[in-house]
């Protein structure tokens, strides 16, 4: 959907490509996919060969409501940000304890710096983990550069001047 370009028709036509793209033939993919863009690139699922399992598969794809009505789907957005910014305010405010106004304004104005602050920090390198839903598999996970807290240093100067003020 992040790739349609809020244009309907190619919402479509990216959806039937899924198919295409189970066959290995990824002439139509997306320019930003990582089957074009990884040269070491080699597909985790099975490749589709019958031509059965083929027609099938674009039958499903053809009765999805994306599908169906891609007008409504056009401007959909994933929910990384979102969900990265409830887990920085989840570090600031803890479920179970019950904080003043002025405490609980005081607290996510801290995670909304803190988040801004780090939502895009960089990888180092990628380490090799064990999965926990399958300890036989290994997994591969980014490791992010250390977090620099420059924010509270500025908020002291903040303070500071502030206080010089009165």
């Amino acid at each position: 959907m992040k790739n349609c370009n809020k244009d309907p028709v190619k919402l479509k036509l990216s959806l039937l490509n899924i198919v295409e793209h189970y066959k290995n033939n990824h002439e139509h993919c997306s320019e930003l996919s990582r089957c074009k863009t990884d040269s070491n690139y080699e597909p985790t699922k099975y490749l589709i060969k019958d031509p059965k399992a083929e027609m099938l598969l674009g039958r499903a794809l053809m009765n999805t409501q994306v599908y169906k009505s891609p007008t409504d789907y056009v401007h959909c957005m994933d929910s990384y940000y979102v969900e990265s910014f409830n887990n920085a305010i989840l570090q600031y405010h803890d479920k179970r304890i019950n904080f003043s106004k002025q405490v609980y304004i005081l607290r996510t104005n801290l995670a909304v710096l803190d988040w801004n602050e780090h939502v895009n920090r960089q990888t180092t390198s990628l380490k090799t983990v064990q999965d926990a839903k399958n300890p036989r598999r290994q997994v591969k996970v980014k490791v992010l550069k250390r977090k620099s807290y420059n924010m509270w240093s500025e908020i002291w100067d903040q303070l500071v001047q502030i206080y010089l003020d009165l």
